[in-house]
């Protein structure tokens, strides 16, 4: 069954339905579409079974749903969608994949003008060339290509493991803040950091503040040299292969 429809509040095409009933849920009049393929606000959705309200301007889909827009492709287990406002409630197992990015979540608020998802409950990325990043909540801004990461933050690629409470990070300027009870193990410098903030960015540059502890290894055919630096303020510089250190503040 190929049918078109447009209600005057939700503005929901449906393009392709297979059956179509009309229920009532609460005193209110509602389509109830299985197999369905609608179109809404430039992108389509793809689903199991949806709810269209007729009198109100909300959506619902169930089960293996794919949501499909000119910028990225969504699949989750539900939906719910408010057309005036381009924001959705995403439920279940929600991936989220954009260009090169995949991401993870439970529960994602998730507006399609903005680009902005919140991640209410668990959030992991996955990047080829940046390796993953996950955290128990986080917002992620695809226009922007920066990200929000809280509660027991990881990060992990070919270079470092890091560790902390939260963390911001720019992926297009690859800056970023780590925040509170960091650890941070670096296998190209076989360097190890622990403090209280962290900031790095694209130059080599770091920069720890707030009981700040560095432990480095330099090592060459013959011998190894271990560095260790406790103070309040550690920065590290590299350039053309070689790394300076600076420490201020109760520095031991």
């Amino acid at each position: 069954m190929n049918k078109t429809a447009v209600h005057a509040q939700t503005t929901v095409q449906i393009e392709s339905v297979k059956t179509l009933k009309s229920i009532t849920v609460d005193g209110e009049p509602v389509r109830k579409l299985y197999e369905a393929r609608l179109r809404t606000g430039g992108f389509t959705i793809v689903c199991d079974s949806a709810w269209q309200f007729l009198e109100k301007d909300e959506f619902r889909a169930f089960g293996n749903i794919q949501i499909t827009t000119p910028t990225e492709i969504i699949w989750t287990d539900s939906l719910v969608y408010y057309n005036v406002l381009d924001f959705s409630q995403l439920r279940g197992r929600v991936i989220i994949k954009q260009d090169s990015t995949l991401l993870f979540g439970n529960k994602v608020n998730y507006n399609f003008v903005t680009k902005v998802g919140r991640f209410l409950d668990e959030i992991r990325l996955e990047d080829n060339e940046n390796g993953i990043l996950k955290a128990q909540s986080g917002v992620y801004f695809q226009n922007q290509d920066s990200a929000e990461f809280r509660g027991n933050v990881q990060l992990e690629d070919s270079a470092q493991y890091v560790e902390g409470d939260s963390l911001f990070i720019n992926r297009k300027s690859k800056f970023l803040r780590l925040f509170d009870n960091l650890l941070v193990i670096d296998s190209t410098n076989n360097a190890l950091l622990t403090g209280d903030y962290l900031e790095a960015d694209s130059t080599g540059r770091r920069y720890l503040r707030g009981n700040g502890y560095l432990r480095r290894t330099v090592e060459d055919s013959v011998s190894s040299d271990t560095t260790h630096i406790f103070a309040d303020e550690i920065e590290l510089n590299e350039k053309d292969s070689t790394t300076t250190i600076y420490a201020f503040t109760d520095v031991n």
